[in-house]
């Protein structure tokens, strides 16, 4: 289990495995859990934006904050903290939105350890930064300086290839493969590619699961629920499902 009061990296050397979710989903537990949280988008594209339903992201996020790093030797931390959004629709968490693709390009590896230096000096309870698939300047030293890293991944032989090569990428850099914790995603029972058989072939433990829920609506239309009821269950079990996995990297 992985305490609060960390920097909590979510990365994957594939795309499309669900990473902002857990992201977006760790930070809400933790903010269920009465820790004041922090939320960075590091990514290229973002999109915390529309998962927050933030109504106005004018200078709001990263960008500006990298603006005001240009203009100033050292900017202060009110600068920082003006930047962040402080009122979203979740008890305890705040987001701090993504630099977009102009300036997320132009972020040099100085850049990126002072933004992290500033952010530690919030001194909030638990801070998760979103990550890019790709190792660029942004990806690596949220890596370097994350005491965890949460690595979702789905279950078949390209996702633990991929892994395989990642292990081996990080511990070239020195970014010990002991801080990442495997997640398997979207995992389903009825395919020859078992959860043992990855673990095998990653050579590591998994830390969680997050089950499919194509295979959970499958499975109460074969228990005779009608649509209906399939819709509503599969909601609540969804949530329940999710958070619960999710919920135990924070206990």
């Amino acid at each position: 289990m992985i305490p609060l009061e960390q920097i909590i990296a979510v990365h994957s050397p594939l795309g499309g495995v669900g990473k902002t979710s857990v992201a977006l989903n760790m930070a809400l537990v933790a903010g269920k859990k009465g820790k004041r949280t922090l939320l960075v988008d590091f990514t290229l594209y973002g999109g915390l934006e529309m998962f927050f339903r933030l109504p106005d992201t004018s200078g709001k996020g990263l960008e500006p904050f990298i603006s005001r790093m240009e203009q100033e030797e050292v900017p202060t931390l009110e600068s920082l903290q003006s930047v962040i959004h402080m009122e979203t629709e979740f008890d305890n968490v705040h987001v701090l939105t993504s630099p977009g693709v102009l300036r997320a390009d132009q972020l040099n590896r100085l850049q990126m350890t002072e933004i992290l230096r500033q952010v530690k000096r919030l001194a909030y309870d638990v801070v998760i930064l979103d990550c890019d698939a790709d190792l660029n300047h942004r990806t690596v030293v949220a890596l370097e300086e994350a005491d965890h890293i949460i690595m979702p991944l789905l279950q078949d032989h390209q996702h633990c290839w991929r892994i395989l090569r990642s292990k081996e990428v990080l511990e070239q850099m020195h970014i010990p493969f002991t801080k990442v914790q495997l997640l398997l995603n979207r995992k389903r029972k009825y395919i020859p590619f078992s959860e043992v058989d990855l673990e095998d072939v990653v050579g590591s433990k998994l830390f969680a699961h997050i089950p499919d829920l194509g295979e959970v609506a499958v499975e109460l239309a074969n228990k005779g629920k009608g649509w209906f009821q399939i819709s509503g269950l599969f909601q609540k079990r969804k949530m329940a499902k999710f958070n619960h996995a999710v919920g135990g990297l924070l206990s």
